[in-house]
């Protein structure tokens, strides 16, 4: 783990890829725990089925990004005054869960949000989507954090799937 991951503090953005539902909780599990503190509450944008099927997701920052393109419009623009607002966010720029064996193109509201941010850092999950559960020890899981980072402009789609992509 990065000696920076220590600069996160509120109002941070975390950008990682998707594998599992666990992922939120993977990925705070393994932060320091002085970290983890200064970054709570995190909020996390949810999927509508989830967030409407799974009310306890409010209670760990989920909140619902609506069904209509009009509604997640909107939640983009509440992602953004969260980080305006120096409350930290976790996303998932896939939109959903990938599969292990395909990458799936970020959404480009995610390049609105860097620019906003106190900092970035971006996490990359591997081995954490398998199904069958009962065999999980088994597998290599790794999760690498990439340097705490500041941006003064949007940084695109792209740049952060590949930024995510060489994480090692």
């Amino acid at each position: 783990m990065s000696d920076s991951i220590r600069k996160l503090r509120k109002g941070s953005l975390l950008i990682a890829n998707h594998q599992s539902i666990l992922d939120p909780f993977i990925i705070l599990a393994y932060l320091p725990f002085r970290n983890f503190l200064k970054l709570i509450p995190i909020r996390e944008p949810t999927c509508h089925r989830y967030a409407a099927k799974i009310p306890f997701l409010s209670f760990v920052g989920g909140y619902d990004i609506g069904s209509s393109s009009r509604e997640k419009m909107e939640s983009l623009f509440k992602t953004r005054q969260f980080l305006t607002d120096k409350r930290s966010v976790m996303i998932f720029p896939e939109g959903r869960i990938c599969d292990r064996d395909k990458d799936l193109e970020f959404k480009k509201g995610v390049s609105f949000l860097t620019d906003a941010a106190e900092n970035v850092v971006f996490v990359r999950l591997n081995g954490f989507h398998y199904q069958d559960w009962t065999q999980f020890k088994n597998f290599e899981r790794v999760l690498v954090f990439s340097e705490v980072q500041k941006f003064q402009e949007e940084q695109s789609a792209e740049s952060i799937k590949e930024k995510i992509k060489n994480l090692s």
